[in-house]
């Protein structure tokens, strides 16, 4: 069994850089439809959205309805999915991260599940997944999971300019992580990168990561097969 994950969507409206009205967050829907593409390839059927659908915490209401439609359009091809809260995503940026600190609470479809500190299991390979924090306690994994979805700034070169947060690494084999907009692994971790290129300082290709749960090993794709 295979599971898609992608990360730091970042919908918006953008307008100071939109060609025509709501352009901009209108390319929502082809994001959307660029995600499903490429899980077709390998049919992927499980997704987990590792944080930041949205680019701030209270969007407008024409913004939520386009989040909502990315999300329905999602789940509509997906079997199950699972989703935590980006730092984005939450009104709260305390260590109290809770269900209800994101208006995406009330948009998730009925297969896409909330899965702060949470644990499953697909084919004998122990998953978990954690909201972002500005400090991470992963005291209540029991053991070691074979794989932690979480959504953390990590330093994945020396020229990152940013301080690393620190992981219990005794807790995971691998964690997969949103956050930093591009692709990078080092270590145990490994960086999602995104669907769509939001910001100059993004990276400029699209990219999500497939985890073979049989394997438990994972690897790069291409988050725009068909180049739109």
């Amino acid at each position: 069994m295979n599971i898609f994950a992608t990360a730091d969507i970042h919908i918006h409206d953008y307008p100071q850089r939109n060609p025509s009205e709501k352009y901009r967050l209108y390319q929502t829907k082809t994001v959307a439809q660029n995600i499903i593409d490429s899980a077709k390839l390998k049919n992927e059927k499980i997704l987990v959205i590792a944080g930041d659908i949205m680019d701030k915490w209270n969007p407008r209401p024409y913004v939520q309805a386009e989040i909502k439609l990315f999300l329905d359009t999602l789940m509509s091809y997906f079997d199950e999915g699972y989703i935590i809260w980006g730092n984005h995503d939450q009104d709260n940026k305390t260590e109290n991260s809770e269900f209800i600190d994101s208006c995406l609470a009330v948009m998730l479809p009925p297969n896409l599940h909330y899965a702060d500190m949470k644990e499953i299991t697909i084919d004998g390979c122990r998953i978990g997944f954690m909201n972002w924090r500005p400090k991470f306690d992963l005291s209540w994994i029991q053991g070691k999971l074979d794989i932690l979805f979480t959504h953390a700034t990590i330093c994945y070169s020396d020229t990152d300019q940013f301080t690393s947060q620190k992981l219990d690494e005794s807790k995971f084999d691998l964690a997969i992580c949103g956050d930093i907009h591009r692709p990078a692994a080092k270590g145990k971790y490994v960086s999602i990168g995104i669907p769509q290129r939001c910001k100059m300082g993004d990276g400029e290709v699209a990219t999500g990561v497939v985890i073979d749960t049989t394997t438990k090993t994972w690897e790069w794709v291409n988050l725009n097969p068909n180049d739109k």
